[in-house]
């Protein structure tokens, strides 16, 4: 005699596959929106990205400006001036405006995928 679910099992076992596989339908059209909105929304970080490139390399052109510029007045300063405790507190300014300034380099997240709900395993339960 092979197993089987009692009247009351299977009206129990039933409702929960179909309250489960509405949920699991929800939680699918969810995620749906969810990536939808998150595309949405990088188009915003990315345009917001590239503003700030756009002036991290205008900045970068003025402190190579800067540096280049004090940097050609110390060198024709005397090797006596340079050695000087002015030519150090000038050469120290120097080294701290050799700089490099940094892209943001943000890559798109990845969407949400919905994987392995084990409500499968409940629906292929045998009744």
């Amino acid at each position: 005699m092979a197993f089987r679910l009692t009247k009351e099992e299977l009206k129990i076992y039933n409702h929960l596959l179909a309250a489960l596989s509405e949920t699991a339908d929800k939680l699918h059209e969810t995620v749906a929106q969810f990536n939808a909105t998150m595309t949405e929304a990088w188009s915003a970080v990315e345009q917001m990205q590239n503003r700030y490139n756009d002036q991290v390399q205008e900045a970068q052109k003025f402190v190579n400006t800067v540096h280049e510029s004090r940097q050609a007045e110390f060198d024709a300063k005397s090797e006596k001036w340079q050695d000087s405790d002015d030519g150090q507190v000038a050469y120290l300014w120097l080294d701290e405006w050799n700089i490099t300034l940094e892209d943001s380099d943000l890559e798109v997240p990845e969407s949400v995928e919905v994987i392995g709900l084990s409500f499968n395993d409940l629906e292929e339960l045998p009744t």
